[in-house]
């Protein structure tokens, strides 16, 4: 069960929640294997037989924490050139030109194939979020086998060790040579956040509101233990199918509402690309019915009505149950 205090903390769960899931989805690779790097040439490293794992490591010509890496990478390149390891690094913002993705190899002299992820395809496949961050496939069609860090040197953004105490990309690549299990296969990576770019630009003119989507949405049924107010917060999380990091709408359906209504609103958010987080008033439960207008019968509403304490008594109109809750 999770825990939560207040409204800031739920809305930081829901930016969790959301990037947690992303990282499940994102596991299951969404591109085709075919790199065209900054020379021109196609890369379909899976058509190779003597391929024993791609590695892609996204990087960008202005992170510090990325450049630094630079040299560790190259040796470990090196190390298994000869050992079906095929290394590619991608710059996955679309702004960084074929001449700048160039002038970067060569001040930090890379070697490996460059790949200019120009309509961020790449890193939205495979659910790249900062720079540095390594993939390892050890197959075309199956999921990253390791992901995340370098190794342990930044502990977080701005916080840095004397000196790395793990290794995880290293232990991984030399698991796959020696035939072994990799230890660990997914650790958090630390450096600069990957800018996305809207994936489609739709003009007014193209643009129908009213056009339904009938594409499945992925969703999350939770509840969030508030101790200090000694509640339970019923909630349902509608999730993008993009990968990437996306804005939140934290919507309430009122008090006497239900996280089960109104699903065509998170469904029609989350397939334009917003988490939706439906989030039921605690109590609510007890309520259902009674706000709604649903027709369960005069004494049974103003017996639940007087059980609430809300003065008068019977059905009284339509609006008189929204008029209370007000007060």
């Amino acid at each position: 069960m999770l825990k939560a205090r207040n409204w800031i903390e739920l809305v930081a769960l829901a930016i969790v929640l959301q990037s947690a899931s992303n990282g499940l989805r994102a596991s299951q690779p969404q591109m085709d294997w075919k790199l065209t790097d900054i020379a021109g040439q196609l890369h379909t490293p899976f058509a190779d037989p003597a391929t024993r794992a791609v590695v892609l490591v996204f990087i960008s010509t202005d992170c510090p924490i990325a450049n630094a890496y630079q040299p560790q990478l190259k040796k470990l390149a090196e190390k298994h050139a000869a050992q079906g390891i095929r290394w590619f690094m991608i710059h996955p913002d679309p702004a960084t030109t074929t001449e700048q993705a160039a002038e970067h190899a060569k001040q930090f002299e890379i070697e490996v194939p460059i790949v200019v992820d120009q309509n961020q395809s790449i890193a939205r496949g495979v659910g790249a979020r900062v720079t540095p961050e390594v993939f390892v496939f050890a197959k075309a069609n199956e999921k990253a086998v390791y992901q995340g860090r370098i190794d342990d040197l930044h502990a977080a953004y701005g916080k840095k060790r004397a000196a790395a105490t793990t290794h995880e990309l290293a232990d991984a690549l030399q698991a796959i040579v020696d035939g072994q299990p990799i230890a660990v296969s997914k650790t958090e990576p630390v450096g600069c956040f990957i800018a996305f770019q809207e994936a489609t630009k739709v003009s007014k003119a193209d643009y129908d509101p009213l056009k339904v989507d009938e594409s499945k949405v992925e969703q999350l049924t939770l509840s969030v233990d508030d101790k200090e107010r000694s509640r339970e917060i019923p909630i349902r999380v509608y999730l993008p199918k993009e990968t990437a990091a996306a804005p939140v709408i934290l919507f309430s359906h009122g008090l006497g509402g239900s996280r089960d209504n109104s699903p065509y609103l998170g469904n029609h958010w989350a397939r334009r690309g917003y988490v939706a987080v439906f989030m039921q008033h605690a109590g609510s439960k007890r309520l259902e019915g009674i706000a709604t207008g649903r027709a369960d019968g005069c004494d049974a509403q103003s017996r639940q009505w007087r059980e609430l304490k809300v003065a008068g008594e019977g059905c009284t109109g339509g609006d008189r149950p929204a008029r209370a809750l007000a007060q």
